[in-house]
């Protein structure tokens, strides 16, 4: 008797295995994909605290007690240097920052960061943190209730210029004493 193949088992095998093969490969490809995803994100969150803490390392505005910064002069302030970060002394200063230390701090990565007043809206269920409405914010004296609008919100956003991310934040409330 002799050993091997017939024509039929070798048809079976290369049916199966042109059925497996691709869907291995995909598998595969699918597992890279969400390696170099994960390890974005992973690179992403790392610049956005980065970033994050040291925005929170400064004042809570240019004024030292209220009232504060009005929110339309949210920014770098007099004697500051939007390209340089060095001169910046309260968190809103970073809006609009370019200084390239900070909004690219690797080849293929853009970071941002915008800062807006906002106040704990309490008739939600769970309460919610909503930008300022009527209330002129930073203007306010009294910083005794939440309604009064002595909070910032950082939000801080990073994104790679190939796309694979866009837009990763990290936003934190920081209040005024």
């Amino acid at each position: 008797m002799k050993k091997g193949f017939t024509l039929v088992e070798v048809v079976v095998i290369i049916l199966i295995l042109g059925i497996a093969i691709p869907v291995l490969l995909n598998m595969f490809a699918e597992t890279s994909r969400k390696v170099i995803y994960g390890e974005a994100s992973i690179q992403a969150l790392f610049y956005a605290q980065e970033l994050m803490e040291i925005i929170k390392s400064k004042r809570f505005d240019e004024n030292i007690s209220p009232p504060w910064t009005s929110s339309a002069y949210l920014g770098t302030d007099s004697g500051e240097d939007p390209h340089n970060s060095s001169t910046f002394d309260d968190v809103d200063d970073f809006v609009n920052c370019t200084d390239p230390s900070i909004i690219r701090p690797q080849q293929g990565y853009t970071r941002s960061v915008r800062v807006d007043y906002v106040i704990l809206d309490t008739t939600t269920t769970p309460n919610q943190w909503q930008p300022c409405g009527e209330i002129v914010c930073g203007e306010v004296s009294n910083c005794t209730q939440p309604q009064e609008c002595c909070y910032k919100r950082i939000t801080v956003s990073v994104s790679r210029d190939d796309r694979l991310l866009t837009d990763f934040r990290l936003t934190t409330i920081i209040a005024g004493n």
